[in-house]
């Protein structure tokens, strides 16, 4: 059985050093397009980007059909650097200089990870803040099967809990 049981807000983030604080869905293409080269410093933009298939770029690319293009052709692009897992995406975010890359604020808070997460048109990405004005999340599932044990059970059946709605609140995560 397969159980939604929260979304988290799909963060643009960039390495620490990077001078921005803020970034619109119009930049977003840009960069990823290619027009935006270098951050308001000076130091070049590198993307790091998920393979076509997966689910963040599938996520990504509908953000509108404008950044679907440019996705598109940033895949294509010669030595391009390519994070096969969120952990990869992330490890390079924080490595590279300039980097500019997506990942879950309930990966970054709980790891409590040195990253910027940028605003996005203005607003702050915050599981209060999905739906009506933040436009890009990811939900989460659980997976059950039939005959699964009663530790299975009861470990699914608490992240609907009191006790495991608020951790989840507590990460980032809007508890469903």
């Amino acid at each position: 059985m397969e159980t939604k049981y929260a979304r988290s807000p799909y963060v643009f983030i960039t390495h620490r050093q990077v001078n921005k604080e803020s970034i619109t869905i119009k930049e977003v293409e840009q960069l990823y397009g290619g027009k935006i080269k270098k951050w308001p410093d000076g130091k070049q933009v590198r993307l790091v980007m998920r393979p076509e298939s997966d689910s963040d770029t599938k996520l990504l690319r509908s953000l509108s059909p404008g950044i679907d293009q440019a996705v598109l052709s940033a895949i294509r692009q010669p030595e391009m650097n390519f994070a096969v897992t969120d952990q990869d995406s992330i490890d390079m975010v924080m490595k590279i200089p300039g980097s500019f890359g997506g990942a879950t604020q309930t990966q970054v808070l709980t790891e409590k990870l040195p990253v910027k997460v940028l605003a996005l048109d203005g607003v702050q990405p915050k599981a209060k803040t999905m739906k009506e004005a933040y436009p890009i999340w990811k939900e989460f599932y659980i997976v059950t099967l039939g005959n699964s044990s009663e530790a299975a059970k009861d470990f699914a059946a608490f992240f609907s809990s009191p006790a495991g709605r608020k951790i989840l609140a507590a990460n980032g995560n809007q508890p469903l």
